[in-house]
């Protein structure tokens, strides 16, 4: 994992030095640029940050940290989707319970419930999901379902801050599905929809799995973080979704051939062996093989596959007969 670095610069007058602080570090290759939002003890933030985002060009901005208490939920949601629309999509919400921020007005922070309540709606708000608030329906619905989704990182201390909201300690790193709809992260490659090609998305990673979701939410998929077998993960279905999008007698061909071979040295062999043994009708065995994968699931499949091959049971026919011995169920398999 690539390490990032950022700067954070004190919201304090002159704001021309400001600017000029962010853009050196920018210039440095620093990707983030952060403020503080205690609008007593220092300037207003979100101006400052507005003539931020209108000075660089790549640096993620945001506060380190802001709150849902002095600035009203909905407020502050759509201050972030604003600049979200200004930066073109470079805006990330560091956010806490309004220490410095309310205790120097003579309030006290967000309490822990209500704190979680806040940032479910934030979440889904700015970033262009419909909320119910206060009893009545709400939707930016001028957010750019185009631009990535705004990241939201919580600050907190004490047992029962830090157990808020999970999700949002998830690791969060902005990318791009490829063209054939996969997603790569550190070296382990999850499948996605095949309509989400090209888009711009979020990987959430946490410590078991990763979740994907495109910009504008419009597409999503939960992986294990780490396959069972091998370095690719294809959730039911998808591996066909995929076939259907892809035209051509050949190319169709070639993919069937590189999902058998993701499922690693047991699918190598196999072909290996099928293209060998049968060199003018491996073709029809490669699509047989295939959707017996997506019928069975990879581990079912790598297992029977396994056993094919160390009998020397090779065809597609063969195969079908081993899948036909399997147990249909636990019991049967206890039995």
């Amino acid at each position: 994992m690539t390490l990032s670095f950022g700067v954070t610069v004190m919201p304090d007058p002159p704001s021309k030095r400001f600017v000029e602080l962010l853009t050196l570090a920018e210039s440095h290759g620093f990707q983030y640029g952060w403020t503080y939002d205690s609008h007593v003890l220092w300037q207003e933030g979100f101006p400052l940050l507005t003539l931020a985002a209108q000075a660089t060009s790549t640096m993620k901005l945001g506060h380190c940290v802001t709150n849902p208490g002095t600035r009203e939920p909905t407020v502050l949601a759509s201050g972030y989707a604003t600049l979200h629309d200004i930066s073109d999509g470079r805006m990330v919400m560091g956010i806490g319970r309004g220490d410095s921020a309310r205790r120097y007005i003579g309030q006290q922070p967000v309490k822990v419930a209500e704190f979680e309540r806040r940032l479910a709606m934030i979440k889904d708000f700015m970033n262009g999901r419909p909320v119910e608030w206060n009893g009545k329906e709400l939707h930016l619905k001028w957010v750019r379902p185009e631009l990535p989704e705004i990241p939201m990182w919580v600050a907190g201390y004490g047992p029962k801050a830090l157990a808020v909201a999970p999700d949002a300690y998830a690791l969060r790193v902005a990318l791009t599905v490829g063209p054939t709809a996969m997603v790569t992260h550190q070296g382990v490659r999850y499948a996605m929809p095949a309509a989400a090609c090209g888009l711009p998305a979020t990987l959430w990673l946490y410590p078991d799995r990763v979740k994907i979701v495109t910009a504008g939410s419009k597409h999503e998929a939960v992986h294990p973080r780490f396959p069972q077998h091998g370095t690719i993960s294809y959730l039911p279905g998808q591996r066909a979704a995929q076939l259907a999008t892809v035209a051509g007698t050949r190319k169709r061909l070639y993919f069937m051939r590189e999902r058998l071979l993701e499922l690693g040295p047991v699918g190598e062999g196999y072909l290996t062996e099928l293209v060998h043994q049968r060199p003018h009708t491996w073709k029809g065995d490669v699509e047989r093989l295939f959707a017996l994968l997506e019928e069975l699931g990879d581990a079912p499949f790598r297992h029977v596959l396994q056993r094919a091959l160390f009998q020397r049971l090779i065809g597609a026919e063969y195969v079908v007969r081993l899948v036909a011995r399997l147990p249909a169920s636990p019991a049967e398999a206890a039995s």
